[in-house]
């Protein structure tokens, strides 16, 4: 007698006086339907694994047989194909929990950020579509974004009110080079209320002049060759 049961919306035809559990598995791995059988001696169950990647469980309905029950089958026990991080929405990530509607801005264009919709991988694909003019990835080794300028100016970041660019540990890095009266992505990029200002100070009692032009760079070099005696330089790691 044959009976049938559905699987991810395939039916899948039973004999129920010949098939054994091997065939049984071959006849649902053979059926398209997404998934992998296999038996397992253990707990003396079938296991369904989805094949292609998804966060969706393995649909399992239409028994008339009682073999998904005497299997140990249902949805709730299948197995789900596993998603990517990259490409999981970012509030179903433990990372981006924090993060909600709204946008943030790489070199003052703006882009959209959809907590319930957007992945990591999404996000990445805005940025590098974006007129920001910088490349976008993922750095698997810090767990971070990272975002390279396209034409070596620096990169500026802000105005985020999605609070992705924290959770994605996209920091604001010093220029070095950038005038400390810049603006934009010509800026400093110190921290929120740091700045440098035209004046002066002393090292080793040599007065060192600076100007609201002045950058990081050009300080250092005046320092290393005034008369303090002493070699001065920027280190980008501290």
């Amino acid at each position: 007698m044959f009976v049938l049961i559905s699987i991810n919306g395939h039916e899948i035809a039973i004999d129920v006086d010949h098939d054994t559990v091997e065939g049984l598995i071959g006849k649902i791995n053979g059926a398209n339907a997404g998934i992998t059988a296999s038996y397992d001696p253990l707990s003396d169950r079938l296991n369904l694994q989805a094949t292609a990647i998804g966060p969706d469980l393995i649909d399992v309905t239409a028994d008339s047989t009682g073999f998904l029950s005497a299997a140990g089958l249902d949805s709730n026990n299948t197995i789900r194909g596993r998603l990517a991080d990259n490409q999981n929405v970012v509030s179903n990530l433990s990372q981006f929990a924090g993060v909600a509607n709204g946008s943030f801005n790489i070199n003052g264009v703006s882009i959209d950020v959809d907590a319930s919709h957007d992945t990591l991988q999404s996000l990445i694909a805005k940025i590098n579509a974006s007129a920001a003019g910088v490349t976008a990835g993922y750095d698997a080794e810090t767990d971070r974004l990272v975002l390279t300028s396209n034409n070596g100016t620096p990169v500026s970041v802000g105005s985020d009110t999605s609070g992705f660019l924290t959770a994605a540990k996209v920091s604001r890095k010093i220029n070095p080079n950038a005038a400390f009266n810049g603006s934009g992505a010509n800026a400093a990029l110190f921290d929120p209320g740091k700045s440098v200002r035209a004046g002066s100070f002393k090292v080793n009692g040599v007065r060192i002049e600076v100007a609201a032009d002045d950058s990081i760079a050009s300080v250092v070099a005046k320092i290393t060759s005034s008369s303090a005696g002493v070699t001065a330089a920027f280190d980008e790691t501290a």
